[in-house]
């Protein structure tokens, strides 16, 4: 017999409401503030949402740049120590599938590491043991990034009725959210790089050494070594040629 699914006219209307007001959101702050909120009136109790550039290079933690409502020493462990690398569901939902996977979903289990048990058992300590990861986009379907929402449940099975019915509308929610922040306006408040760094980038994109670029903005080569540096820290880049290549993406610097 065919399951029915029936949607929560208030709920689809939350959505609508979302949608309008994130279109008018002139900050990444606005924007995620709306988010969480969103996703707090459909039931969920945090979440995390991360990006990449086009492509993804030796991990998921080196080249991610994140914002989260999960508890501040989850964020650490899972961020800035890497263990995302070891999340099974982040690893499904970039790898493997373009659709929504629930925690409980054992497929994700091809992508458990030696540390996956670690950090799965964190996410329990920190009650996040019931949730959602979902995959977003662009226009192409070229897999960009994700986020991971929790939810509170006092049973498993409840939990996975909760997730379940959650799911159709904290996707929408999600790929609004994506589909906002991914825009040229959005990006460059990621990366504030300051005129100069803006500056060397556009040079180094176009060929010239540090040298001719100091010579070109009337810099010593060690200010311009300086300001590339920067450049590429603020941009979460391993080098000079990465940090053009990210800059590029997000629309950070037009050639």
């Amino acid at each position: 017999m065919k399951r029915i699914t029936f949607i929560d006219r208030r709920k689809t209307n939350q959505i609508l409401d979302f949608s309008e007001k994130l279109t008018k959101a002139a900050t990444v702050d606005l924007a995620w503030s709306l988010y969480s909120d969103a996703l707090a009136k459909l039931g969920a109790k945090s979440a995390v949402y991360g990006f990449f550039p086009k492509t993804v290079g030796r991990s998921l933690s080196s080249e991610v740049v994140a914002m989260s409502s999960h508890p501040e020493e989850f964020n650490r462990l899972y961020l800035d120590e890497g263990y995302i690398d070891h999340d099974p569901f982040a690893q499904y939902a970039m790898n493997e599938d373009q659709r929504p996977i629930s925690w409980c979903d054992p497929r994700a289990s091809k992508f458990r590491t030696a540390k996956s048990d670690f950090f799965q058992n964190s996410m329990k300590d920190f009650g996040m043991d019931y949730g959602v990861t979902i995959p977003v986009r662009d226009a192409s379907g070229f897999k960009l990034g994700g986020t991971g929402i929790s939810f509170d449940a006092t049973s498993e099975k409840q939990g996975e009725i909760i997730v379940a019915e959650a799911t159709p509308l904290v996707e929408n929610a999600a790929m609004l959210f994506h589909s906002r922040v991914q825009e040229g306006d959005m990006m460059r408040q990621f990366f504030p790089l300051s005129v100069r760094e803006k500056e060397c980038l556009l040079w180094v994109s176009a060929g010239l050494t540090n040298k001719e670029i100091a010579f070109k903005l009337s810099l010593s080569t060690k200010t311009v070594e300086l300001h590339i540096r920067n450049a590429a820290q603020r941009l979460n880049a391993r080098n000079r040629s990465h940090a053009v290549a990210r800059a590029l993406i997000y629309e950070v610097i037009d050639p």
